[in-house]
C-alpha cells in the first residue's frame, strides 16, 4: 500500500491471470483508487476496458507505443496476473532498472524470475486484489480521476502514438493494410462476440489494433506457446462452449494450413465460426525475419496463390474474397447473418510488421 500510494507514475501490468481469476471488478477497483494506468499483456487483453481513459492496451513487442512509453517513464510496476515475460517486457528491457516492481501472481515461481521484485505476493488474484483494495480505502482517500494530470498524460501520450500510426489504420490501399482491417473487425465486434486469433503476426495485429469495449475473456489466443494453426480449432472450442455467441476468428494463409480439415468439423457439429484469413502468400513472421536478419535470403516461406474460396466450399461452408478495406464490414454482416461458417479470403500487404523492432528495422532500410 505504501510503494502504490507513494509512486509518482506507477503502472499496472495485467496478464492472463486475471482472466483465469476473474479479477476484473477488483482490478478496475485499485486502478481508479489510484488512477493507475494499466497496461495488459497480449494474453491480459480485456483485463480492463480499452475504452477506459485509464487503459493503455497491450504492451510490449507487439503492443501500443504510448503503453510502452508510460511503462518506460513509470518509477513503479505492480506486475498481476503475469510472468513479466519477453513480450509484455519488450525483450526484457521494460521496465526501467531503478523502477519498484510489486507481483502479485498464483504461482510464486514467476516472481523475481526475471526481474529484481521488491515485493512479492502470492495469492490468487481476485483474492489479493479484493483484499489490497480493501487496505487502501482504510488508509488512502479515493484520488479524481475525471480531469486528473494522469488521465491527461495517457491522452497525450495516445495522440503522440496514433499520429505516428493513423494513415495506415485508415489506409484505403488494396492490398489491404492489415491495420486497417483489424480496425475494420474491430468496429463491427459487438460486445458479446467472441473473438479468437491464430499465433503470429495476427495475434500482432490483433493485439494492437482491435478494441474491447468492456472487460472479460472475448479476446483468445495462445500467445504463451504460440503454436501457429491455433485459430480454427480453438474458434471451434470456443463456439462450442458458447454456442449462443458469434464468433470471429483470424488466421494466417500459412497456418490455416496446418488445420485445414478442422473445417469438415464445423460442418458436422453446425458451427456457424467466421474464420478471416490474412492472406499474404507466405509464413509472415518467419520471411520478415529471413529479410531482416539473414540477408534478404527468404527460403521455403512463400506459397502459390491458392484459392480458399473454393476449399471452403468443398467442405460446405460459404466462401468470400475481399480485396478493400469497403469490403469488410459488409462480409462480415453477410457472414454473420448466414448462419453457416464462413471463410473471408482478406487479401493483405506484405510490408507490414506488427512486431516493433522488426518494424523499426525495416523502415531504417526503407522497405516500409
Amino acid at each position: 500500500v505504501k510503494l502504490l500510494s507513494e509512486a509518482e507514475k506507477p503502472v499496472i501490468i495485467a496478464g492472463g491471470g486475471v482472466h483465469i481469476s476473474g479479477a476484473y471488478e477488483e482490478l478496475l477497483q485499485l486502478a481508479e483508487h489510484l488512477v493507475i494506468p494499466v497496461a495488459t499483456t497480449i494474453t491480459g487483453k480485456g483485463s480492463i476496458p480499452e475504452t477506459h481513459p485509464l487503459s493503455l492496451g497491450v504492451v510490449g513487442l507487439n503492443g501500443r507505443g504510448h503503453a510502452n512509453k508510460l511503462v518506460s517513464e513509470a518509477d513503479l510496476i505492480f506486475f498481476i496476473g503475469c510472468k513479466a515475460g519477453q513480450f509484455a517486457t519488450f525483450n526484457w528491457t521494460l521496465p526501467r532498472e531503478d523502477a519498484k516492481i510489486i507481483h502479485m501472481d498464483i504461482d510464486p515461481k514467476e516472481m523475481g524470475r526475471n526481474f529484481r521484485t521488491d515485493v512479492k505476493i502470492p495469492c490468487d488474484v481476485k483474492l489479493g486484489l479484493r483484499m489490497l483494495n480493501d487496505a487502501l480505502k482504510e488508509r488512502v482517500e479515493k484520488r479524481k480521476l475525471e480531469g486528473s494530470e494522469v488521465v491527461e498524460r495517457i491522452r497525450k501520450a495516445y495522440q503522440e502514438w496514433w499520429s505516428t500510426v493513423e494513415e495506415k489504420v485508415n489506409s484505403d490501399a488494396s492490398p489491404m493494410k492489415p491495420q486497417r482491417l483489424v480496425k475494420e473487425i474491430s468496429e463491427f465486434l459487438g460486445e458479446d462476440d467472441i473473438f479468437v486469433s491464430d499465433a503470429a503476426y495476427q495475434a500482432g495485429w490483433s493485439a494492437c489494433y482491435l478494441t474491447l469495449k468492456r472487460s472479460g475473456r472475448s479476446y483468445i489466443t495462445n500467445r504463451g506457446l504460440a503454436g501457429i494453426g491455433y485459430g480454427l480449432p480453438a474458434a471451434i472450442g470456443v463456439q462450442v462452449a458458447a454456442r449462443d455467441r458469434h464468433v470471429i476468428a483470424i488466421t494466417g494463409d500459412g497456418s490455416f494450413g496446418y488445420t485445414v480439415g478442422e473445417m469438415e468439423s464445423c460442418i458436422r457439429h453446425n458451427l456457424p465460426i467466421t474464420l478471416i484469413i490474412f492472406n499474404n502468400q507466405c509464413f509472415g513472421w518467419i520471411k520478415w525475419a529471413q529479410k531482416l536478419f539473414y540477408c534478404d535470403k527468404c527460403i521455403s516461406v512463400d506459397f502459390a496463390q491458392t484459392d480458399f474460396v473454393k476449399i471452403a466450399e468443398g467442405y460446405g461452408w460459404k466462401g468470400m474474397r475481399i480485396e478493400r478495406p469497403d469490403e469488410v464490414r459488409d462480409a462480415l454482416k453477410e457472414a454473420k447473418e448466414s448462419g453457416k461458417p464462413t471463410l473471408i479470403d482478406a487479401r493483405i500487404d506484405f510490408f507490414e510488421a506488427p512486431v516493433i523492432p522488426y518494424a523499426e528495422e525495416a523502415r531504417k532500410r526503407g522497405i516500409c
